[in-house]
């Protein structure tokens, strides 16, 4: 009975085993398809892991994030609550459900997830800015402006760490902080068109109007230019050529308030 009752155990165990094996397989395969942004395809993994090992953390867990990711905003509350008490000391299922509570504008609840996350990996980075951006989000900008410093402090290449500084910076009305660090950001991706724009309304704020607005020129290339912006078969005049003997179009582009305060200026355009 001893020697069957051992053979039975070590069955039972090589069983389990390749069940963990197959789990993990599973597993490795939906992730592959969610860092290449086919989500659908990764939830139908991660979904199968579950129904082979219920309590799957990695599953769990990621399966909140495409439901973030999604716009499903209270299933991935729910999910990432769900991994984080099967294992509540991973910092990254932290960090993404303070991103959830913040998508959510619960930007107390979501700092408290960001702390808890930088308590179990003080370096981190990405916890840190997100933390920043909550706080932003509370119009706490001077504590904002230092989570986005410690971002940058241990992470020294983070661009976009330094745009929200940037905006932080702005929204305490310190323009020149403001500046230098939009210009750090754009030195590290030149091409994004909100950042430059944002740090043209810093220069337009501290009335220097020709690096104000030769830098709005950005706003044409930022995602919402299309709703706003009317295009032209005729060329864009910029004031650098001579209107003599021509004609120029004028257009309204943003609000009925602006249209309004700017029109008193077409009269120049005839001298």
């Amino acid at each position: 009975m001893k020697s069957n009752f051992e053979n039975t155990s070590k069955s039972k165990s090589a069983a389990q085993d390749m069940a963990l094996i197959q789990v993990k397989s599973i597993f490795e395969e939906g992730l592959a398809f969610h860092k290449k942004g086919l989500l659908t395809k990764a939830q139908e993994m991660y979904e199968q892991v579950l129904r082979i090992q219920p309590q799957y953390f990695d599953a769990i867990h990621l399966l909140g994030v495409i439901a973030a990711q999604t716009g499903n905003l209270k299933q991935a509350d729910e999910l990432i609550s769900r991994a984080i008490a099967i294992n509540p000391n991973s910092a990254a299922a932290h960090n993404n459900h303070g991103n959830t509570l913040n998508e959510m504008k619960q930007y107390q609840s979501a700092i408290s997830s960001f702390d808890k996350a930088i308590q179990l990996q003080p370096d981190y980075a990405e916890a840190y800015y997100n933390r920043g951006n909550a706080l932003n989000g509370l119009k706490q900008y001077q504590t904002a402006v230092g989570s986005f410093d410690q971002a940058i402090l241990f992470r020294p290449d983070y661009a976009e760490a330094y745009s929200n500084l940037g905006i932080a910076w702005g929204n305490l009305r310190q323009y020149k902080a403001a500046i230098d660090s939009f210009d750090k950001a754009i030195r590290l991706k030149p091409n994004c068109a909100d950042w430059h724009k944002n740090k043209s309304l810093c220069h337009l704020r501290m009335g220097e109007f020709m690096l104000g607005w030769e830098e709005y020129e950005w706003r044409r290339r930022t995602g919402n230019a299309a709703s706003s912006i009317r295009n032209f078969a005729q060329p864009l005049w910029l004031g650098r050529e001579s209107l003599q003997g021509k004609r120029i179009l004028l257009h309204s582009e943003q609000g009925l308030g602006d249209t309004i305060q700017f029109c008193r200026y077409a009269s120049w355009l005839a001298i």
